[in-house]
């Protein structure tokens, strides 16, 4: 396997693990309510191209330069009526050198923000 392969495969063990790990079930008193909430960990390589140039940010990578993380789902059941909220957040910075003499450096921030909400019925 590519060593890429690894790390995709490493990032969903991961998330499957958390994901199972960690959910807790609370029951609210004197309704037909019951809330569940989770952490979770989304692991991803991302490649981006741009005319001739090339880059890579690994999980690894993105994981040592993380500044902010969070990422966790609720949901509130009700008979077979369900709401979902689901929430990820990442923040990361680097800084590397560049190729060419134009500039000596580049400092890089990303922000990424989720939210999805749904209403579900089981039938």
């Amino acid at each position: 396997m590519e060593r890429r392969q690894v790390r995709s495969f490493v990032g969903k063990v991961l998330a499957i693990t958390t994901a199972l790990c960690c959910g807790s079930a609370v029951v609210a008193q004197d309704t037909g309510w019951r809330f569940h909430g989770s952490f979770y960990i989304y692991g991803a390589d991302t490649d981006t191209t741009i005319g001739s140039l090339e880059s890579e940010l690994g999980f690894s990578d993105a994981f040592d330069n993380l500044d902010l993380a969070f990422m966790g789902t609720v949901e509130a059941r009700n008979g077979r009526w369900s709401l979902i909220a689901d929430y990820m957040r990442t923040d990361l910075s680097f800084e590397g050198d560049t190729p060419g003499p134009v500039f000596s450096g580049a400092e890089t921030s990303l922000k990424t923000q989720f939210f999805s909400g749904y209403a579900a019925y089981t039938a």
